[in-house]
């Protein structure tokens, strides 16, 4: 089962030194909303532009998600109990051999040395 959802475009700045810049200064009602101290340090002595959509372009994107069916839900919740449980034996599993090939005894417990 899947799901359709549409994602507008975000809007595009370009931001141009005044030396190199021939468009026209910039609009604050054209930037983004941004705290004062961050514009002034970001954009300082730049020309701001707003990037123009081509002529004909829809700016929204639609993707495809999967999600599910509420009918598969105890499939699923079994199948994770098994990867988990199987996954925690195969732990212990390998923490055994580890044990036995360093010829360690496992923490806790104490050999008694002749």
């Amino acid at each position: 089962v899947f799901q359709d959802t549409k994602l507008s475009w975000p809007d595009a700045f370009l931001a141009c030194h005044l030396s190199t810049s021939t468009s026209r200064p910039r609009s604050d009602s054209e930037l983004p909303k941004m705290p004062n101290e961050f514009a002034d340090a970001l954009f300082e002595g730049k020309n701001i532009v707003r990037l123009q959509l081509p002529e004909g372009v829809i700016p929204v994107e639609t993707i495809r998600t999967p999600v599910g069916s509420t009918a598969d839900v105890r499939t699923v919740e079994i199948g994770i109990a098994v990867v988990i449980i199987s996954a925690f034996l195969f732990l212990v599993h390998a923490v055994g051999r580890t044990v036995t090939r360093l010829g360690s005894t496992p923490v806790g417990l104490s050999v008694k040395k002749q």
